[in-house]
């Protein structure tokens, strides 16, 4: 029973470790009152997923020396700080570094670190795992969009920051008591004589010199590009199209729900058909929604649009639960936590390319066409 209940925090932890995809419903105020360009707000989104892939990296360093329960108490202060100085923002400087570093990277530790530790208590089902708990991940910005538009709207995102403050360091703090690895796998990653074989893993030096890294973290890339892209553009997509204000968190929140499904389902067919055909299937289905996303501009439609984000949300979710299962299935869990955030990675030339690029093909062309296309 106890195992179900780790499990069951680092889901409700996941929920609120997804707010940072919420950044489209939080753009539109910032720039409204401080009259910045969408490519100014668009490189927040890059820095963020820059600063989650660092703190990824972090974590597997940390968790060498630091049990996983602090490292996760101290991601929560670490996003609940930047939060409340994000809340005193007066320069565009100061977004980057709070909500883009602060925000990004401690987010970054608590997901390597949550990914790395609660599958390991559901050694026959890590795929399923892993799928439920970024499912939650992928519902975040869902479940607390009409929440955060509501604050926005009554209170203004100063107030909102400040209020995410205190849930991300009283939540985490609570949560991660329960945050830990099965007492076997803590004592055989102490003592390396007493691991099978098979369990050891590969080691790190080896595995980057692997034609399968190589080739699983260019499609990385690419799906989590037009996923990111989609993400940090949701809101003024749907704007674009004339959708009424208080639909935009409907339909980013559908971007984020069919992105909470996909993770779980990916996970699913993994375990039963294997990563590689897993991925064929979510990348036609990131295909198809891009092509409906192409004519949702073209025609306005709020039909396609809903559609379109769905696709892509599925598809785009799949990325990071195949990720967990590729590299623990591929090279071991011995180094698991450093070959994932190494995997990771992916996610810096993902928002480059679909966040940061994305934005200045539609600062430049004045549509979202080109950024559909790219």
């Amino acid at each position: 029973m106890k195992k179900y209940f780790i499990a069951l925090s680092g889901m409700v932890m996941f929920l609120f470790l997804g707010l940072i995809y919420a950044w489209s419903i939080f753009v539109a105020p910032l720039e409204a009152e401080f009259g910045w360009s969408r490519a100014e707000t668009s490189l927040v989104f890059t820095i963020c997923m820059s600063a989650f892939c660092m703190g990824g990296i972090a974590a597997a360093q940390m968790r060498k020396h630091i049990k996983p329960g602090w490292i996760i108490i101290v991601s929560g202060f670490v996003a609940g700080g930047g939060f409340y100085m994000a809340s005193f923002t007066q320069a565009l400087w100061q977004l980057y570094v709070y909500y883009g570093v602060f925000c990004g990277f401690a987010v970054g530790s608590a997901y390597n670190c949550l990914l790395s530790i609660i599958p390991l208590h559901f050694p026959k089902h890590i795929g399923l795992i892993n799928g439920l708990m970024l499912m939650f991940f992928g519902f975040g910005s869902l479940a607390f969009g009409p929440v955060v538009t509501t604050l926005i709207t009554l209170q203004g995102w100063r107030f909102l920051f400040r209020t995410l403050a205190l849930v991300f360091a009283l939540f985490f703090a609570i949560l991660s008591l329960v945050a830990k690895a099965p007492e076997t796998i803590e004592t055989t990653r102490e003592n390396q004589e007493s691991v099978p074989p098979e369990e050891k893993g590969v080691e790190i030096r080896d595995m980057l010199k692997m034609k399968s890294f190589w080739l699983f973290f260019v499609w990385e890339v690419i799906i989590a590009a037009v996923g990111l892209g989609a993400i940090g553009h949701a809101a003024s997509m749907a704007k674009d199209i004339q959708l009424t204000a208080s639909m935009v968190p409907y339909a980013v929140g559908v971007l984020s729900a069919a992105s909470g499904l996909g993770k779980l389902s990916s996970g699913v067919l993994s375990d039963k058909i294997g990563v590689i055909k897993t991925a064929y299937i979510m990348t036609t289905i990131g295909l198809v929604g891009c092509g409906l996303m192409f004519f949702c501009i073209q025609s306005a439609s709020v039909i396609l649009l809903f559609a379109g984000f769905g696709l892509i949300g599925f598809a785009y979710g799949g990325g990071p639960s195949l990720n967990a299962a590729f590299v623990r299935r591929e090279y071991g869990n011995k180094n698991f936590s450093w070959s994932f955030s190494l995997m990771s990675c992916s996610l810096l030339g993902a928002a480059i390319l679909g966040t940061y690029v994305g934005g200045m093909l539609r600062a430049s062309s004045g549509s979202y066409i080109s950024t559909i296309m790219l």
